[in-house]
């Protein structure tokens, strides 16, 4: 998902970026480096996923195999 469609999402919810950061507490930068992709947190990312009612990895793709259990083999 691009960085513009995570920010509609949020702001469709009435949650600003400033906002988000504050009740984290983090940099408002943090907020912004992890929407663009460029730091990872996953505390930071889960909340945006239950504030936009997503999954983390329909928001970052790259983390699909994360959030997927592995599956025993027999």
């Amino acid at each position: 998902m691009k960085p513009e469609e995570i920010q509609r999402l949020l702001k469709n919810k009435g949650v600003k970026q400033r906002q988000l950061a504050k009740t984290l507490g983090v940099s408002d930068q943090m907020i912004h480096l992890v929407i663009h992709g460029r730091a990872d947190s996953r505390r930071i990312m889960k909340r945006i996923a239950k504030i936009t009612d997503l999954e983390v990895h329909e928001i970052w793709p790259r983390f699909k195999a994360i959030q997927q259990p592995k599956r025993k083999q027999l």
